[in-house]
């Protein structure tokens, strides 16, 4: 079948000039529409349709020349055969046709009452409906098409009240309700364009409502955690200020002496002798900063020999230095260098104190020359360190216990004498001419003394009690 290739325009145009029945094939997607395409496509249909009295074009369901098509002819049925008479109004409206041959008696049928109507009744101005048709504008719209019926019936042309309403308004009602059509549509996208802006924002509100949320949730765990680190902290804290009261504890406890026990009854045992060596001497030396050295001379060596072994074992802070014991208070001048230790009272044991000597009596005899001069800018180079060193030593474990030799040979002779002063050194302040103040106990401080000073510090007396038990 060779359908009218115009728009719907040309086409009524066309059937006007012509006097041609108008014929619209309203198709779908359904088996009814492949039936009726099938018998339309039958050679006597098809040839019937494409002559002269007929003009035919394919309308499909859901285009826009289709909704044109709608507008005017209300609710057509798909599929269906329009046959369009010249005022407009349909001649028959075939909705099913699956034989061939009683679809072409159908048109045959149309095209009878369509011309032979008009040749008993309009054949004089045939020419003059022809002339007007070719006249019209070719503005007009192609939906000159009839009411559907509900059936299949015939309706003829020259019905009285067919259509009552011109071609021209038709259209102009056509394109109006298109115009509704295209505002209604573009309200109702206007309207659901403001409905997603709508839900947009109520959606970024959301989002920043969920947002504001977590970061006050974040904000309470961080006060959280630090809240609690700072309780692990102090409990941190707390244990270790309790460890270092028990330490402290402790250690006052270590140091506090232990009850003596109490004696066990019985005969009493005579004290063992304590065995000494008259012929050593047993020397204990004491430096200003507390440090002390120990060494066991022979009781016939002189004090000379007992300087020598200072010059050359023991590192001073100083050059000239002089020797004295604490008790008896007794400083040895040069005089005593030659004197043996056995006269001077050292034997079996002694404190002899190394302190600085304010004068030239008993100092240390400097190398001649180069020696000498090294020797003493060595000294003086590392005084600094030997104190810092000392001090920290102190500092740190204490000033170490005297040595067990220095406390024996309590036996016999002048010894007990010495001995308990040896013994009263570590619990009472030590003070002697020319040397350093030290006092009792682990204590660093001290003070320095001119040997030769005239001071009368010595002789000073405080409420009433003398401070020097000599």
């Amino acid at each position: 079948m060779r359908w009218f290739q115009g728009n719907i325009v040309e086409a009524v145009t066309q059937s006007k000039a012509r006097n041609a029945v108008f014929v619209v094939f309203i198709e779908g997607k359904d088996d009814r529409s492949q039936k009726i395409a099938s018998a339309i496509d039958d050679a006597d249909v098809s040839s019937k349709l494409e002559g002269d009295n007929f003009v035919s074009i394919r309308l499909e369901s859901g285009t826009e020349t289709f909704t044109q098509f709608s507008q005017i002819y209300r609710n057509p049925s798909i599929p269906s055969l329009y046959f369009i008479g010249r005022n407009g109004s349909p001649i028959k409206i075939v909705t099913d046709a699956d034989d061939s041959k009683i679809l072409l008696k159908q048109i045959v049928h149309v095209e009878n009452v369509h011309f032979g109507k008009s040749n008993s009744k309009e054949a004089p101005s045939t020419q003059s409906a022809a002339a007007k048709a070719s006249s019209s504008k070719p503005s007009e719209t192609a939906t000159e098409a009839a009411k559907p019926s509900e059936t299949a019936t015939e309706e003829p042309a020259s019905q009285p009240g067919a259509s009552s309403v011109p071609l021209d308004e038709r259209v102009e009602r056509a394109k109006e309700l298109l115009e509704e059509k295209r505002l209604k549509k573009q309200a109702e996208e206007e309207e659901e364009a403001r409905q997603k802006e709508m839900r947009r924002r109520k959606e970024g509100q959301n989002i920043q409502e969920m947002r504001r949320l977590q970061q006050e949730q974040e904000l309470k765990q961080l006060k959280e955690e630090r809240m609690r680190d700072k309780q692990l902290e102090q409990a941190a804290r707390q244990r270790v200020l309790e460890q270092i009261a028990q330490d402290r504890a402790a250690r006052n406890a270590r140091n506090v002496p232990s009850a003596p026990s109490p004696a066990v009854s019985g005969p009493a045992t005579a004290p063992t002798p304590i065995l000494t060596n008259s012929n050593q001497a047993r020397l204990q030396f004491r430096l200003p900063d507390g440090s002390t050295h120990s060494h066991t001379f022979e009781a016939m060596s002189t004090l000379g020999d007992v300087r020598q072994y200072i010059v050359s074992n023991i590192t001073l802070p100083y050059q000239n230095f002089s020797l004295a014991t604490a008790f008896p208070r007794h400083e040895f001048s040069s005089q005593d260098n030659s004197s043996t230790l056995r006269d001077l009272q050292l034997v079996p044991s002694s404190l002899v104190l190394i302190v600085p000597a304010g004068g030239n009596s008993g100092s240390l005899q400097n190398s001649p020359g180069l020696f000498g001069f090294a020797q003493t800018m060595f000294l003086f180079m590392t005084y600094p360190l030997t104190r810092l060193f000392s001090f920290i030593r102190v500092f740190i474990f204490g000033a170490p216990p005297p040595a067990p030799g220095s406390n024996s040979g309590a036996a016999a002779g002048p010894a007990p004498a010495q001995n308990q002063a040896n013994n009263q050194q570590d619990r009472r302040p030590q003070r002697r001419s020319g040397g350093a103040y030290r006092r009792a106990g682990n204590s660093n401080v001290h003070r320095l003394h001119q040997s030769n000073s005239s001071s009368d510090d010595e002789n000073n007396t405080w409420n009433g009690n003398s401070t020097q038990q000599m």
